[in-house]
């Protein structure tokens, strides 16, 4: 037992003392050196930028002293500390006396540091002295504070002295935190909770709408879905994380952001959804490729509904799959009773629709002869509807999709013909200019 006891202080002490000294007695920011105990660090390029910027020096000491309160209590009891490991690291870092730490050192500043973590070290000397070393196998004491080092929100940044030769592994790499990142990472553990309700619905609508805008308009890319379901509780949206569609003309931005929490806030009452879904619906660009057609067919299943009646921005990738053939007829009936629709795109193609083989026509639609009319493909008339009751209309496909676009013209003209309007409908050309000077969002896959 006392070797034991001497491995384990040898090991705790051989480094680092503990970094989170809880001194009370703060009645002047000490001394530069004895403050950040500059003594033992030969690198002088970091003493002279300590001494260049005494606010840095303040800075970093209130922080410490914050820090030091909030964890106080953990440094004397064995209770497990709250703070996640990611936490610690960036507390070692800023209370420490080195200038740059290391996984290694960083792992024996918190175990020096909370009595639950030396006590976790000593219970695993025993075990393996006990043994006698036999079956010893490393445990990783502090949880997940390899991967730490690895995630990209915490305010880790290398720390680098040009006297030092490159470190090419993550182990022998120094990292370091300024003072403000370490604040705002810390912030949910510095400030305190704030208690109550707040009186959202108060603000004037015109705040509330600001609001709703800054959470609910997306990037231009347009919110791509290519997902056959929708959940039960947000049934107008998807629930997934962004992804990729990989179809020609679509290039969402490369992000994983998962929708689910924001579009939540429809959620909350009947006057957050009245207010809000206006703002989703209508000033996002929406895209439905493959089977995510399923979910438009759920998104504008009533007349009523805010999807219907605010969808200003819509994207369609037609191809001729039996699943779609069965709800998309009453998806574009509901699309074409759209008041608001200012841009609908059509990405097809000739050979899918015009050129389908007999047998694949029969099972699907059960029509032998080829279509020669835009209106003879089921929910195809719909659509026409609905594009001659967009501002702006393009039939995506180039070369590929020319004839269905002359099919398209001709029963758009009809249309717009008995209604009497003599005005020539708008093309594609207003497309840059007006549909993607609205916001959108992300893509969302299965």
């Amino acid at each position: 037992m006392p070797k034991a006891n001497s491995i384990f202080w040898y090991i705790m002490a051989h480094d680092t003392p503990a970094l989170f000294a809880h001194d009370n007695d703060h009645d002047d920011v000490r001394d530069t050196s004895e403050a950040l105990d500059l003594s033992d660090i030969s690198d002088p390029i970091t003493v002279v930028d300590v001494q260049a910027e005494p606010q840095h020096v303040l800075v970093r000491a209130s922080l410490k002293e914050e820090i030091s309160t909030l964890t106080g209590p953990y440094q004397v009891s064995g209770k497990r500390p709250p703070f996640s490991t990611a936490e610690m690291v960036v507390m070692a870092i800023i209370c420490g006396n080195e200038a740059s730490y290391t996984i290694a050192s960083s792992r024996r500043s918190i175990i020096t540091t909370y009595p639950y973590y030396r006590d976790k070290v000593l219970k695993e000397l025993l075990v393996n002295w006990e043994c006698e070393f036999s079956d010893f196998r490393p445990v990783e004491l502090v949880p997940e504070l390899v991967d730490t080092f690895h995630r990209h929100d915490v305010p880790l940044v290398r720390y680098e002295d040009p006297s030092e030769r490159d470190v090419q592994y993550l182990d022998d790499a120094e990292f370091t935190v300024t003072p403000q990142a370490a604040r705002i990472f810390l912030e949910s553990r510095l400030c305190d909770s704030r208690q109550g309700v707040f009186p959202f619905f108060k603000l004037p609508a015109e705040l509330r709408n600001s609001i709703y805008e800054m959470v609910l308009r997306f990037h231009p890319s347009g919110i791509v879905i290519n997902s056959n379901t929708c959940s039960a509780e947000l049934r107008q949206h998807p629930e997934d994380e962004d992804s990729y569609v990989e179809e020609e003309g679509v290039v969402p931005r490369d992000c994983d952001i998962g929708n689910t929490n924001v579009i939540a806030l429809l959620q909350v009452c009947k006057q957050a959804y009245a207010e809000a879904a206006p703002i989703l619906y209508g000033q996002n660009k929406f895209t439905f490729a493959h089977e995510g057609l399923l979910c438009l067919n759920d998104m504008i299943s009533a007349r009523q509904s805010p999807a219907t009646q605010h969808l200003e921005y819509v994207e369609l990738f037609l191809r001729p799959f039996k699943v779609e053939a069965r709800v998309f007829e009453r998806a574009a009936q509901m699309l074409a009773s759209g008041k608001r629709l200012k841009f609908l795109a059509l990405d097809m193609r000739d050979r899918d629709w015009l050129e389908m083989s007999k047998v694949r026509r029969l099972d699907h639609y059960g029509r032998k002869s080829k279509f020669t009319k835009a209106g003879q493909i089921p929910g195809f008339r719909h659509l026409v509807e609905a594009a001659a009751n967009a501002e702006t209309f393009e039939l995506k496909g180039g070369d590929e999709s020319t004839r269905l676009k002359a099919l398209f013209d001709a029963e758009i003209e009809k249309i717009e013909a008995g209604r009497g309007q003599k005005a020539p409908k708008k093309r594609a050309k207003k497309l840059k200019g007006k549909a993607t000077s609205k916001s959108a969002v992300t893509v969302v896959d299965d």
